[in-house]
């Protein structure tokens, strides 16, 4: 801190010094992206599913997070690697809004007859929902910061195990990097 400089000020620039803010890098060098969608009214044991998609050969998906939410009980599993057909593209956002850049990670919600096989289970998770006058819904971080390297993909399906039709969603926030060229 420097004399003269007030608290506010000196947090303020402690805030947009990139070194102490590496999302904040990202965000201004258009990197940072936010994708997510919504399922309305799946019934019960209805299945939905999502793929995070990186099909590049040079760019790494540092994942910040994705949330899964639900206004039921829902079991949650995620899958490394299925062999699947790409259903509807969910779109990207950039987090610096305008900038019209795109993201080179690929988001796809898709139906049972687009997978042709799971992959492999790397993590079974579940969001506690209520049921009934009880049905106060949940969410859930299954994952924080990890990465998806390149050619790789991340299965996500959400199963609505409550007796009441409910909404259900996911939305994944993430960084891209080249391969080997982090510096925050």
């Amino acid at each position: 801190m420097r004399t003269g400089d007030t608290l506010a000020e000196t947090l303020m620039k402690m805030i947009l010094d990139q070194r102490m803010n590496p999302q904040f890098k990202m965000i201004s060098e258009d990197r940072a992206f936010k994708a997510g969608h919504r399922w309305e009214d799946v019934g019960s044991n209805e299945t939905r599913y999502a793929v995070i998609q990186n099909p590049t050969s040079d760019v790494e998906m540092y994942i910040i997070g994705i949330e899964t939410w639900a206004f039921a009980n829902a079991r949650v599993d995620y899958y490394l690697d299925p062999t699947f057909t790409p259903g509807t593209e969910v779109p990207a956002t950039p987090y610096r809004l305008g900038s019209g850049v795109t993201s080179q990670m690929k988001v796809y919600v898709l139906d049972s007859t687009n997978i042709a096989d799971m992959g492999t289970l790397i993590y079974p998770d579940g969001i506690p929902g209520g049921e009934n006058k009880f049905a106060q819904g949940g969410s859930n971080e299954g994952f924080i910061g990890f990465s998806l390297l390149p050619g790789h993909s991340l299965l996500i399906v959400m199963k609505n195990i409550g007796s009441n039709p409910g909404d259900m969603g996911f939305k994944v926030m993430w960084w891209e990097i080249k391969k080997g060229g982090w510096s925050p």
